[in-house]
């Protein structure tokens, strides 16, 4: 028999069996608590984040396991010791207004692999009923994919394991077709799994063999190019600057003050 119900974190569940007998008990395990992302941070580091949905639990009763999985080939760790963790809360009569909680909390690594984050139960512990989210980061060495995993447990509740991933962009360029002696390519990237700092300072540099150049006039600026650049669909060619070097070499470059797009999967033609 398989019963399958929300309910809040050591409340019991009481209900008639067989039209005769009364069950109690208390769920072990709650799923879809705990969320996990991660992305690239600039200098070798990955930032993760962890969002934990919480009702009505004291903070000192909260622990994540969080995990990096073995693979040689893709390797990366926390910082042994100590690990900085920033942690926020957002009410859930006020989701729009979040606290910085970090000092309810605190974060650990023996071996930089497993990452333990506690409530310290100290005088800045605080009844939580709402969203807490963890960021802190690992540092790589080698590869280009990255996983980490975790796990939560409020109380006496276990949430289910929590996994994420993140990959370095992968690039595509093709050749798309000729046209009056002019050659149309087409560049693809993904950079969802980077940060917004990082982002706004995304440069991309396009280089061609030689026999054939881009056909540039500064005075003209893009329009002799026939550019045009999209983020998933949404055309952002005038958020971006455009300038050939003097390799002869095409850089794009983000406008300085030029609002942050939410990048994906981006095109450039």
């Amino acid at each position: 028999m398989v019963l399958t119900q929300k309910v809040d974190p050591n409340k019991e569940l009481v209900f008639e069996y067989n039209f005769q007998e009364i069950l109690t008990m208390i769920p072990d395990k709650q799923v879809g608590l705990i969320t996990k992302n991660g992305y690239f941070a600039g200098d070798n580091e990955i930032e993760w984040k962890i969002q934990l949905q919480a009702d009505k639990v004291h903070s000192s009763t909260i622990t994540i396991d969080d995990e990096i999985p073995s693979d040689k080939d893709n390797f990366h760790k926390f910082n042994e010791g100590e690990v900085d963790v920033s942690v926020t809360y957002a009410p859930n009569k006020n989701s729009d207004e979040s606290q910085d909680v970090s000092d309810s909390f605190t974060a650990f690594s023996e071996d930089g692999i497993k990452l333990k984050i506690a409530g310290d139960g100290g005088s800045n512990s605080f009844d939580v009923d709402g969203t807490l989210t963890f960021t802190f980061k690992s540092k790589y060495s080698s590869g280009n994919h990255f996983k980490n995993e975790a796990s939560a447990v409020l109380d006496e509740i276990t949430t289910d394991v929590a996994k994420a991933s993140v990959s370095l962009g992968d690039t595509e360029k093709s050749y798309k077709k000729f046209t009056n002696g002019k050659y149309n390519w087409e560049f693809t990237t993904d950079l969802s799994s980077y940060t917004e700092d990082m982002l706004a300072n995304l440069e991309i540099t396009d280089t061609l063999s030689k026999g054939h150049e881009f056909q540039y006039d500064p005075e003209k600026g893009i329009d002799e190019l026939d550019l045009k650049l999209t983020i998933n669909d949404q055309d952002v060619t005038n958020g971006f600057d455009y300038v050939i070097n003097e390799d002869g070499q095409l850089e794009i470059t983000v406008k300085k003050r030029q609002r942050q797009y939410s990048l994906g999967i981006t095109h450039i033609t």
